[in-house]
């Protein structure tokens, strides 16, 4: 081609990295902010001249709606441009596999790593359901396995427009057999429970190997689909409940996505820890291994594959994502009050390019080196996928009102149960110690409230929850310090704490979870990524010194940081302020090892709008965390 062909003056177009039924995407040069990007190439075929302005508009419509949401499983879209009488969108570049590429290598994926999988696409589903948008496509081929465990949904919108009922202009069917919901398949318009029986098809896939209505066609599958039942799932274990579930014919019978995510919580529960015990990933974690051949462990299984055959073994409808790696990621969740985990770099991330090597959130952490080569799959040969979302949306917390009326809640912290003030075992745990100069002068204590001092450590007995048998590594918070409506979570990693009571974990790694109200944009983490020197405060600046040096957080004001004692160690307080794409938001990260050595760190972040009530909600996870 061309090699000084761009798009709008500025997007260099370098190669064609992939091409689909909706267009061709290229490998670009963004002249102006000299970084490399996605650009999409959309092509339609329309049967008149109005058909392809309508289809221009919706398509630019829904790519701006895309480009206003910020969050780390969502491929950032960077601009929209009208050119050549065709729409062009620009996007983040990530290096990724496919699910289904994952599982034709590999073969079925153990039933509590489905499940983690399953909760980020359904955060990024509800998420898009929210702000309007659906799916339409949801499958192995567009979950794409970036990292550790970073989950993306790829191709929103893309496959047919809002008006469409799921047939093309000329009466064929969009999208991929094994994977439409039935009422699609007999005309009906695309709703949200239409990508929640796709997902439970698409999680049915990965855990079993097959998929749930596979016959020798794609004619027999989508009849098998309308008029069968699903083939029972034999290796699904604790994910069979919301595999039937989502699998239901009638939309108004299938399970909403408050009842899946509960569903998906306790799958994971089931396994001890999903992301322990795995094979070495190889170079996707900085080792010397090569890459996973067919039919060995890779990243994102535990045990070596064996019957049934690898998915996808003969199946020919479904595409493929070309070769690639899961690339690094690190850093805290930035964007908008939500998890933003920038991409490796060279390759932009939702917050800009590269991701921090020592995560503002995280702290020092044995993550694959930024810019590790990926590699690929069957062969030694390492392609880079370059994923995109071309008329995106998703994941997770994208803040605000959940329209969606099936998810448990939405809103603000306002919404749940906040903990009183004046209740003496609630009260404001956060005090003053000696603390460091913020950035503008002014003291860094928190603003004060009035509360009742309380105790160091808690001295009730403790209880237990009855639907929950706590293990002798997470006992239960005192009955005393559990806000009324809250919950005690007791999590895999070997703590208990007290939740709101729509919280629930949202994302899973080796060493940390977060948790989240799935309408809301706050979140909590809990991390016990190890660092080396036994002061907290100390290894709070170092986190702090990398993550200004690189520019990791925009608008960086810090407020303070503070020894304490909390726990009965020596403890900080790391709080500081920085601006997201959603507005400004204030972090408080508390910092302290245990006794038995292990590092842990609380990380509060909130919109700065609502510190106040926000305080209180750190103080009830502080009071009720057990190690």
């Amino acid at each position: 081609m061309d090699e000084e062909r761009r798009v709008a003056g500025r997007y260099h177009l370098l190669e064609p990295i992939g091409r689909g039924g909706m267009g061709v995407v290229w490998r670009a040069h963004d002249d102006l902010l000299d970084r490399t990007v996605a650009v999409k190439e959309v092509l339609y075929h329309p049967t008149s001249e109005e058909d392809s302005e309508t289809f221009t508009r919706r398509t630019i419509r829904e790519a701006r709606a895309a480009g206003r949401i910020d969050h780390p499983n969502v491929v950032v879209v960077h601009d929209v441009i009208e050119e050549d009488g065709r729409p062009w969108i620009v996007m983040q570049l990530v290096q990724s596999r496919s699910l289904g590429e994952v599982l034709r290598d590999q073969g079925a994926l153990p039933p509590g790593r489905v499940a983690a999988i399953g909760l980020q696409v359904l955060d990024a589903l509800c998420t898009a359901h929210a702000a309007g948008v659906l799916h339409r496509d949801v499958k192995p081929e567009n979950v794409l396995l970036s990292g550790e465990t970073r989950v993306v949904l790829t191709d929103f919108g893309i496959a047919t427009m809002p008006e469409e009922t799921g047939l093309t202009m000329t009466g064929g069917i969009t999208g991929t057999p094994a994977f439409i919901p039935p009422e699609r398949l007999n005309g009906d318009p695309a709703t949200p429970e239409s990508d929640l029986w796709s997902l439970g098809a698409t999680l049915y896939a990965a855990v079993e190997g097959r998929t749930p209505f596979e016959r020798n066609s794609p004619v027999a599958t989508m009849a098998a689909i309308l008029h069968d039942d699903p083939a029972p799932p034999r290796r699904a274990g604790a994910l069979t409940p919301v595999l039937e579930g989502l699998l239901r014919k009638d939309p108004a019978r299938r399970i909403g996505a408050a009842e899946a995510a509960a569903l998906l919580n306790a799958a994971v529960a089931a396994t001890p820890n999903p992301l322990a015990n795995r094979p070495d990933p190889g170079p996707w974690s900085g080792s010397p291994s090569g890459p996973p051949q067919p039919g060995q462990p890779g990243p994102w299984s535990q045990s070596p594959a064996g019957p049934p055959q690898p998915y996808g073994a003969s199946q020919s409808y479904g595409g493929s994502h070309q070769a690639g790696g899961p690339q690094p990621y690190g850093g805290p969740p930035q964007s908008g009050g939500s998890a933003s985990w920038p991409g490796a770099t060279g390759h932009p991330g939702p917050t800009g390019p590269g991701g921090p090597a020592v995560p503002p959130g995280g702290h020092p952490r044995a993550y694959p080196a930024p810019g590790a080569r990926p590699p690929g799959h069957g062969s030694a040969a390492k392609v880079t996928l370059f994923v995109l979302l071309p008329l995106l949306l998703v994941i997770v917390v994208a803040g605000g009102w959940y329209g969606y009326n099936s998810l448990a809640g939405g809103g603000t912290l306002a919404e749940d149960p906040v903990p009183a003030r004046t209740d003496p075992t609630l009260g404001s745990d956060h005090t003053s110690g000696d603390t460091e100069p913020s950035a503008s002068g002014e003291p860094s204590a928190l603003p004060s409230e009035p509360t009742q001092q309380p105790a160091e450590d808690p001295t009730e007995k403790p209880t237990e929850e009855p639907s929950e048998e706590p293990s002798p590594k997470s006992p239960t918070p005192t009955a005393a310090t559990v806000p009324k409506g809250w919950k005690t979570h007791h999590d895999p990693l070997g703590f208990a704490i007290a939740l709101p009571s729509r919280w629930v974990p949202f994302h899973r790694e080796a060493t940390r979870v977060r948790f989240h109200d799935p309408g809301g944009r706050d979140y909590l983490q809990v991390d016990f990524t190890p660092w080396e020197t036994t002061d907290p405060v100390a290894a709070l600046r170092t986190v702090e010194a990398t993550s200004t040096k690189k520019g990791y957080l925009r608008g960086y004001e810090r407020i303070g940081l503070t020894a304490r004692k909390y726990l009965g160690v020596p403890a900080a307080d790391w709080e500081f302020t920085h601006t997201t794409d959603a507005g400004k938001v204030r972090v408080l990260d508390r910092a302290f090892r245990l006794d038995d050595g292990r590092c842990v760190a609380l990380y509060w972040q909130v919109a700065d709008s609502r510190w106040t009530s926000g305080l209180s909600y750190f103080n009830a996870f502080a009071r009720t965390f057990q190690p």
